[in-house]
This record gives C-alpha cells, structure tokens and sequence, in this order.
C-alpha cells in the first residue's frame, strides 16, 4: 500500500510513520491529497515537462527547484522583438542584476520567462520557456544552458532562499 502525504508542515508524515512501526495492528486510513494537481504547483509541473529529466544529474527532481528570473511580455508590437532581444543579451551577457529586473506581464499576451533551476549536485541551469496567453497551449521550452560552477554561484548569491520552489513536491511514502 502506498499513501501520498504531500508535505510535512505539521509533521504528519512522521508521526504516521512512528505510530505504524509501533502499533503493528492498526489500520490507518485517510484521504490521499494528490499535492501534484494543486493549482500553485502547475509552473514545477510543465518545468519537469519541459526539462524531461535532470540534465546535470539525470535525476527524478527530488531536491530540486527553481526560481523565476525574468518575465517579458510578447504583444503584437515591435517593442516586443526588443524586450526579447534584451531578455537573451543579459542572460548571454551573464547580467544577472539586469535580468532579474525584467518583469512584464501581461494576462492576455503571451510570455518569455526564464527560470532558474538548481540540482542538488550544486550546479545551476537556466530554462527559457514561451507560455501561450491562450489557455490549453502548452508551453514551448526554447533554450537551455546549465551554468559553469562560478556564474552559477554569482547568480546564486542574488536569488535568496524564498524565491526558490520545489520542482517536485514530497513523492509517496511506502508504507
């Protein structure tokens, strides 16, 4: 039997999992939340579609995750071919100060954003996804880079630790 408990926040998990060992005869049952549907989890789950799998590491995405660092709006105007066109000279130009400011956002035009996304083995990658402003689209990954060691800490060092999301939330525990 498998049981889902999506986080630990109240320690929920621990304390199923202590009270099984200990009692070998109760019968534990619930509702299994599934934490993967939650609408606040959507951007993790088209990143993990988009990337296919770890490119560093080839991993499963647990311990992983990823942070917003820039979005550009793409109306049907010429401003737009240049706001793109800077969007890729900063992160080419590892200006990472400068990319971290681009934030457009428009519901009913569709997006460039550039995610951040860190591996456990300590490397960090960069992923530049265009998001349809039609709903039911999928998003189309453009271009990806996984960073040298350095750049990857210089742009590390200006993302504080609340600006990153877990690319997959707890997976099911065996019971």
């Amino acid at each position: 039997m498998q049981v889902l408990i999506p986080d630990d926040r109240r320690g929920h998990r621990d304390s199923l999992r202590n009270l099984i060992q200990r009692e070998r005869e109760v019968q534990i049952s619930g509702i299994a939340e599934e934490a993967e549907s939650a609408p606040d989890r959507a951007i993790a789950r088209e990143l993990r579609r988009a990337l296919d799998g770890c490119p560093v590491c080839d991993g499963s995405y647990h311990g992983h995750s990823y942070s917003i660092l820039a979005t550009v709006s793409i109306a049907e105007r010429w401003e737009s071919t240049l706001r793109v066109k800077h969007y890729y000279d900063c992160l080419h130009g590892r200006r990472w100060q400068e990319l971290l400011g681009i934030r457009e956002w428009d519901g009913a035009a569709d997006a460039l954003i550039g995610f951040a996304f860190r591996c456990p083995v300590g490397r960090l990658g960069i992923l530049t996804i265009l998001s349809p402003a039609k709903s039911g689209l999928p998003d189309t990954p453009l271009h990806y880079a996984i960073l040298p060691e350095q750049e990857g800490s210089g742009l590390l060092v200006l993302l504080p630790p609340d600006r990153w999301h877990p690319l997959r939330s707890l997976a099911p525990v065996a019971l």
